[in-house]
């Protein structure tokens, strides 16, 4: 009888099972192709030399977060601004007083992380400028991260610096 009431649990568990009802198939995302949100990500890093090139603010404007929390470190002790709009008013006064600037863009490194919704590039720039009546040399190091928003990616922090030629502090 013990072998009757086992088979007739067993029975009734493995009906009890199949009646239950199904789960909804799971929509599974489509790949996201790294080779061509790398590109695009590339693309929008390389709008920022595009914006000192052509001394026009559009490029600024598509690449970087319009946020009020959005931030760029830039070369001097002075430039650390927090916001898009604080941000692009000193960058427009700055192309307005640079002139005749060249870029060559070395060590590009975009990178993309596997869900496709954040990226981050680091780049040399080596530079002229004309400031007034002195031209410059210089090589300027870039690094950001960008955020895919809308299908774009945006630019959402941002650091400029000069290297200096020696050792700050030695080792």
């Amino acid at each position: 009888m013990k072998k009757f009431s086992g088979f007739c649990l067993l029975t009734t568990a493995l009906w009890a099972i199949g009646c239950a009802p199904q789960a909804e198939p799971v929509e599974e995302a489509p790949p996201i192709d790294l080779v061509a949100e790398e590109a695009a990500a590339t693309a929008v890093a390389d709008m920022w030399l595009q914006m000192w090139v052509d001394g026009d603010m559009g490029p600024f404007d598509q690449a970087f977060a319009h946020d009020s929390d959005m931030v760029i470190f830039g070369t001097d002790a002075a430039e650390y601004w927090v916001g898009y709009e604080a941000a692009r008013a000193s960058l427009e006064f700055q192309l307005g007083v640079m002139e005749n600037l060249e870029g060559v863009t070395r060590n590009q490194d975009v990178k993309v992380h596997t869900s496709g919704e954040v990226a981050w590039f680091t780049e040399m720039i080596d530079m002229t400028v004309t400031s007034g009546d002195e031209q410059i040399e210089m090589t300027v190091w870039f690094s950001g991260v960008l955020e895919k928003r809308a299908g774009a990616w945006k630019i959402v922090q941002f650091h400029a610096s000069v290297p200096n030629p020696g050792q700050v502090v030695a080792y």
